[in-house]
């Protein structure tokens, strides 16, 4: 007896999809052994999603946004700090890197988000060395950090690195 047009398409779909369910467990298995040696929590849920546009995976790390194949995960937060400079390309504040690593994280491992940029002022000062800060009125509590090439000669801010006044307290 001939199979009918229905019953070849379904057989090959449902061929493809246990060969789907195969390669997806051979990409758990992969994610399990990076997060082994990354040191990451195993509560923490990574998605690969392919991106026709620039035919660059992004990965979702703990229900958060994307991230670029350059965010430190499992890296500690004095590498994220200076990742986020980079990133943002522009003076930032403590404050503001937290919200940015909880929003690309998807939570926060502190309480709350004073005691997250706490921890990332405390475990960043070697690397404080190699950056420039402007304070910004006379509280403490406004200094941005950024590289200090972002400055001119009289220890202004270049034009395009300025920091985002909404931070300013």
């Amino acid at each position: 007896m001939n199979k009918s047009y229905e019953e070849i398409a379904l057989e090959v779909a449902e061929n493809r999809r246990e060969a789907l369910k195969k390669e997806l467990d051979t990409i758990e298995a992969y994610i399990s052994i990076l997060r082994s040696q990354q040191g990451l929590k195993k509560d923490y849920t990574v998605t690969i999603v392919d991106s026709p546009s620039n035919n660059e995976p992004k990965i979702f790390y703990g229900g958060g946004q994307a991230i670029d194949s350059n965010y430190p995960i499992g890296e500690g937060l004095a590498k994220k700090f200076l990742y986020f400079i980079d990133k943002c390309q522009r003076f930032v504040h403590i404050r503001e890197v937290a919200n940015m690593i909880v929003e690309t994280e998807g939570k926060n491992p502190y309480p709350d988000i004073s005691l997250l940029s706490q921890r990332i002022s405390s475990s960043t000062s070697e690397e404080k060395k190699s950056l420039a800060s402007i304070k910004v009125g006379t509280s403490t509590r406004n200094i941005f950090w950024g590289h200090k090439d972002w400055l001119n000669a009289d220890g202004s801010i270049k034009r395009g690195f300025e920091y985002n006044e909404s931070e300013v307290v």
